[in-house]
């Protein structure tokens, strides 16, 4: 730990008239001790009341504070002069604790990056230090922390604050001065004081990765102008904000975590409006349209490290985004197909070497787990439904069982269509306190009484007036599916509807059969498809 000789001057400040030289020596100190001439360190700031002494040693390259009394000439060789009233010993003192205060500070920074408690922890610890208004931004100019003690009245910082993320009327202010511009070029602190868009001077600090900007730390001068000594304390900060740009705001196309704090903001609905979802994603260089769609895998069961499941699956399938969340692996698919068609179809997925429905399916499939796949969505506004989609597909996936209702493409038995199951889906809501009630109603009572009669009578009408209603009551259709003469059709349907009171020509009611049919008969219709050929008794009645 060292301190500047500007930090410890403006410590001195509150016992004297403090006066800094053109720096003899060193610009920085770990520590200040009295002169004696012995065993002397050029990293120390040494204290003297002797005004011949700086010179007589100014050879070695040694600091020297000169503390003397008020009126007293400034010895020439002195790195800093103070004039005050109090001791040597006491001028000491004040010293120690100031490195004292500083030391700690900085090893309780260092503490909270080895617990990983993050930037916001970071900031808190650093309120009384900073002393002004401080905020960190990444490339999407989303809000990760920010100096929530100190009150500030500039526009652009409390919009930013109200909201989490710079509104498009900061960007388009930005833009207008060419601010990202500079936040990617230049480099160490960048003070602007011609106050043009902003009512106070700032000074900002931005790291960069990958010819861009990783994070960019903005101090508003809102309490304290940015004095040497305040630059130099903010560079002590600075210091441990990089530890967290390097190892987690990395700019790169594929997995820069601002990417990814962008895309789960979407997921968890934290932000809203076509505008501003746009704004986000031209400053990420993510599509705001076209044809996507989302994989949910459950990683809770995996045998191999989460991060060699999302490496396998980026660098197998370099047309998705991979991210982490929570127990899950996420990955986003920006090409879903050429054409602008509402049904994004796995086949749609270009690539010379395999859809990436099937890539994804080949990693699932080695590492023994399933996943959820969503719809194919229009634009970024529709990732959190996706999301929920594909999550609770992948739920799906551990109780699935055969059933003559589903079309799965073998090709991808790992991967659960949310579209392919969404009956499945709201028929497991139908549960209330205990009772299933979507098992009850009208159309589930005709349903389950021809059941009843077909097994007591060893007829096969439940599957009879399944095909009649799927083949949309063509005779010819259901007679070639169900291989019976289509004279016996209109025969056999006359009397199912006489014996259990149905009208089949009701549209209506023809709907609500068939989705009976999904929720009540799916165990039932595997039953009776396993224990009879599918045209053995279709004749008796």
């Amino acid at each position: 730990m060292a301190l500047t000789l500007h930090i410890l001057a403006h410590e001195l400040e509150r016992v004297g008239i403090v006066a800094c030289e053109p720096v003899v020596g060193a610009s920085s100190f770990e520590d200040a001790r009295l002169f004696v001439d012995k065993d002397v360190n050029p990293r120390f700031l040494y204290l003297t009341d002797d005004p011949d002494i700086p010179e007589q040693h100014s050879s070695k390259r040694l600091s020297f504070l000169y503390v003397g009394d008020y009126g007293q000439p400034t010895p020439p060789a002195a790195s800093a002069v103070v004039f005050t009233n109090i001791g040597l010993l006491e001028v000491l003192r004040l010293l120690q604790d100031v490195f004292l205060t500083y030391g700690t500070w900085e090893r309780t920074m260092d503490a909270s990056i080895i617990a990983d408690e993050g930037l916001q922890k970071l900031f808190d610890l650093s309120t009384r230090f900073l002393r002004n208004n401080v905020i960190v931004c990444d490339p999407a100019l989303k809000l990760l922390a920010y100096t929530k003690d100190i009150p500030c009245d500039d526009p652009i910082t409390t919009n930013l604050i109200r909201s989490g993320y710079h509104t498009k009327e900061n960007i388009q202010l930005f833009r207008r001065y060419r601010r990202p511009e500079v936040w990617e070029r230049q480099s160490g602190l960048v003070i602007n004081d011609s106050k043009a868009y902003c009512k106070y001077t700032t000074a900002v600090y931005s790291f960069k990765a990958n010819r861009t900007f990783s994070l960019v730390i903005v101090m508003m001068c809102n309490v304290v102008e940015p004095e040497e000594y305040l630059l130099d304390t903010f560079m002590l900060f600075l210091n441990r904000v990089g530890h967290y740009a390097k190892r987690d705001f990395l700019s790169d196309p594929k997995t820069s975590p601002a990417k990814d704090v962008f895309l789960i903001d979407l997921i968890e609905n934290r932000i809203r409006g076509e505008e501003v979802i746009k704004d986000r994603s031209q400053l990420l260089g993510i599509p705001y349209e076209g044809r996507f769609c989302l994989y949910y895998m459950d990683t809770s069961q995996l045998h191999i490290p989460r991060g060699r499941l999302l490496s396998d699956i980026a660098l197998r399938v370099n047309e998705v985004h991979v991210l982490s969340l929570g127990d899950a692996l996420i990955a986003i698919c920006f090409n879903c197909g050429k054409k602008r068609q509402l049904a994004c179809d796995r086949s749609l997925h270009p690539t010379a070497t395999g859809s990436v429905a099937s890539r994804i399916n080949e990693v699932l499939v080695e590492n023994e787990i399933s996943g959820g796949r969503s719809i194919g969505y229009p634009n970024l506004g529709s990732l959190c439904c996706t999301f929920l989609q594909a999550r609770e597909a992948a739920a799906m996936s551990s109780g699935m069982t055969p059933s003559p209702f589903h079309r799965p493409d073998t090709r991808f038995r790992n991967i659960i269509d949310f579209d392919e199951y969404y009956l499945d889906f709201l028929i497991g809501r139908g549960v209330i306190e205990g009772e299933d009630l979507l098992r009850k109603t009208q159309w589930d009572a005709i349903l389950s009484e021809i059941w009843r009669y077909d097994e007591k009578n060893r007829t096969n009408n439940y599957w009879f007036l399944y095909h009649y209603l799927l083949c949309e009551r063509r005779p010819t259709e259901v007679a070639d599916v169900l291989h019976m003469h289509r004279n016996n059709v209109k025969y056999r349907i006359e009397r199912i509807e006489e014996e259990f009171g149905i009208d089949t020509s009701d549209p209506i009611l023809r709907f609500n059969l068939l989705l009976a049919y999904r929720i009540l008969g799916g165990e039932l219709l595997a039953k009776q498809q396993q224990l009879k050929p599918a045209s053995e008794g279709l004749l008796g009645a």
